[in-house]
């Protein structure tokens, strides 16, 4: 569409507004980026010079007041307040503001002052995890325990990941495990395991226990590659029946298939499962100068694979006799979760397969490949 004007001095005066826009658009882009910048900087001068070129930015006077907040070299807790109260003058709906404000406020014994800032961030944002977390973690301070769990209930549903902190958080306050499994956190996987972690973590044997098994009555979707940890921590424990009893739950709720024989005291003997790394699964080690191993698809004697041990250097006599030992150890201490139990003749049974896997190996030509499906 083109513009037509009827005489020169009409065309000129649409050239100097354009000017004129051009200017002021330009005066207040460079304004904003240097502010930005010199709140990037994260010093006071920084911030106040953002607030003197932006005073009608709620965040620069929000940043200046974190400044006086957190600072070490000279924390002013007033001026904190007096910068968050002007931030929320232009924004009262600044839920950021408003938590630290409430932060401030604690930490000078104003208890009213903090609630009520709590209370208004949660009116501003009322679906924030980080709120509702914040707001949940000064209730169990003041021993507000029921709404504390409350609302550290409303942050762990908004963001699952939480599940841990907020478990070990409440639990310093009640360490009834049902509990905080009822009240706050979420009845799913991910939260159940993330709770596990931070037991074992914590070396919390009992409690540990008792979340799987209220996991397990959920009847969720897993694998055994989701309780590797667990199981390695009760092994450590020496609770081998458990760590057993808790790597059956989860393959039974999982879709994994090992084709094992009924009986078999080796889980996955096939390497069919592609779960690794630890409980009761296969655990390769890394790959070394003279072994390497590889899953073989071409070679098998069950299943659809087999472990291939690849020889590629001549000093296989560098496989000392504790890495065998550690071999044969390793193919034992699977077995069922209790080695310690096993009979003379069993555990004699292991260590002739086992001796007679690296035997082969050593007898082999350099280069040489030796395939197993099972030990």
């Amino acid at each position: 569409m083109l513009l037509r004007l009827p005489d020169r001095a009409a065309r000129f005066a649409v050239l100097v507004l354009a000017f004129v826009l051009a200017a002021a658009l330009t005066f207040f882009s460079v304004r904003n980026a240097r502010a930005a910048i010199e709140a990037g900087l994260g010093t006071r001068a920084g911030y106040e010079t953002a607030v003197s070129l932006e005073p009608t930015n709620p965040e620069n006077w929000y940043l200046l007041g974190r400044y006086w907040q957190y600072t070490l070299d000279d924390p002013d807790p007033t001026r904190a307040i007096a910068n968050f109260r002007h931030a929320l003058s232009l924004n009262p709906r600044y839920a950021d503001a408003w938590l630290d404000l409430g932060a401030v406020y604690e930490s000078e014994g104003d208890l009213f002052g903090a609630r009520d800032a709590y209370v208004q961030a949660r009116n501003a944002y009322p679906v924030s995890a980080a709120v509702a977390w914040r707001y949940g973690n000064f209730l169990l301070r003041q021993g507000e325990v029921p709404q504390a769990f409350a609302e550290i209930r409303r942050a762990v549903y908004a963001d699952p990941k939480r599940a841990g902190e907020a478990f070990s958080r409440c639990w310093r306050v009640d360490p009834n495990v049902e509990s905080i499994l009822d009240n706050v956190i979420p009845p799913d996987r991910a939260p159940y395991l993330d709770v596990i972690r931070e037991l074992t973590a914590a070396d919390q044997l009992a409690a540990t226990l008792t979340v799987w098994q209220r996991l397990v009555s959920l009847h969720p979707r897993m694998s055994p590659a989701d309780v590797i940890s667990f199981a390695d921590f009760l092994i450590q424990k020496g609770h081998f029946d458990d760590a057993h009893r808790i790597w059956q739950d989860a393959f039974q709720l999982s879709g994994v298939v090992t084709g094992d024989p009924p009986g078999s005291v080796i889980w996955d003997g096939g390497f069919e499962s592609n779960v690794r790394g630890g409980g009761f699964a296969w655990a390769f080690p890394a790959p070394s100068p003279g072994v390497q191993t590889v899953l073989d698809l071409r070679q098998k004697h069950t299943g659809k694979q087999s472990l291939r041990l690849f020889f590629i250097r001549a000093p296989l006599v560098s496989l000392t006799r504790r890495t065998l030992a550690a071999l044969s150890h390793g193919l034992v201490s699977r077995c069922l979760g209790r080695p310690a139990k096993m009979s003379v003749a069993r555990m004699s049974a292991f260590s002739a397969t086992s001796r007679a896997v690296w035997t082969r190996a050593f007898k082999a030509p350099l280069g040489s490949t030796t395939s197993r499906s099972s030990p």
